[in-house]
């Protein structure tokens, strides 16, 4: 199950104020790729976390165990 989007783990993640060691590097790379559109200006924060979360809906068992990290 994904958690809410409206949980604050999901913009502390695109933020960099929390980094866990997650083990898809498909997630990670996506993360990483968001961060630096929030940091540059290019994407809102609020649009950077619907898009992270979108993307975690549709591939919900295959980052099941990162987002358990996450949102532990």
């Amino acid at each position: 199950m994904i958690p809410s989007i409206n949980q604050a783990q999901w913009s502390l993640l695109l933020q960099g104020k929390l980094m866990p060691k997650l083990s898809s590097l498909s997630l990670q790379l996506k993360i990483s790729a968001l961060q630096v559109a929030v940091k540059s200006g290019k994407t809102a924060l609020v649009d950077a976390v619907k898009q992270l979360y979108d993307y975690c809906v549709a591939n919900p068992k295959m980052y099941e165990k990162d987002l358990e990290k996450i949102f532990k």
